[in-house]
């Protein structure tokens, strides 16, 4: 079974605990890197980056659901 299929099937409890996992191990390699690359660059030239990475990955989410929707703005 594709591993797909077999994420798909799993109760959403439990799909969201593996995605709060899977975050918190991309936030904290993330932070590494930044930390990493903080000595040898400029802090605009890292927020432009982080922020562009950031992009990369939502990009192919939104293309696929579309953009977001605030159903009620007066909560925001």
């Amino acid at each position: 079974m594709p591993i797909a299929q077999t994420f798909a099937s799993l109760p959403p409890a439990l799909r969201g605990v593996v995605y709060m996992l899977g975050a918190a191990f991309v936030f904290s390699v993330a932070s590494a890197i930044v930390r990493h690359a903080a000595v040898q660059m400029p802090v605009f030239q890292l927020v432009f980056l982080r922020a562009l990475f950031g992009l990369t990955i939502l990009v192919p989410f939104f293309v696929r659901e579309g953009l977001p929707r605030i159903q009620r703005l007066d909560l925001h």
